[in-house]
């Protein structure tokens, strides 16, 4: 099911992933602004974040974050699976990509959304390191 967002983040895709080159030999992007992102809806804030690990979207705060991340992991270069990045739209509609290391631990093991679950995984954690 496509998200009203998808169209959105499809035009901005190029530019978000050239953030990630930047963050990749920086550690921090320059901001990709977002000033239209209010035209798609009447929303309080869009401030949130998006973390990914190994590729994986693993944590979003906000629908039109979820939207970006089911968008962009696929498309991740390989090399960005080496590292852990948070994408962050702030109050001023700027969008910033960091780069952190990865750190094998129990990050995965709360599902998305629900921090103190008590839901057991298999699958391999991580924590956010700098």
């Amino acid at each position: 099911m496509s998200s009203k967002y998808d169209a959105y983040w499809e035009n901005r895709l190029d530019a978000i992933l050239q953030l990630f080159d930047q963050a990749r030999t920086s550690g921090t992007s320059e901001a990709l602004a977002l000033t239209d992102l209010n035209a798609l809806s009447k929303r309080g804030s869009w401030h949130g974040t998006l973390k990914i690990v190994a590729g994986q979207s693993v944590y979003h705060k906000g629908a039109h974050l979820a939207a970006l991340g089911a968008l962009l992991t696929p498309r991740l270069p390989e090399w960005s699976r080496e590292h852990a990045w948070i994408v962050t739209v702030g109050d001023d509609l700027q969008l910033t990509v960091e780069k952190t290391e990865l750190q094998q631990t129990n990050w995965l093991r709360t599902p998305i959304g629900r921090p103190n679950s008590r839901r057991r995984s298999s699958t391999p954690r991580f924590t956010w390191g700098h």
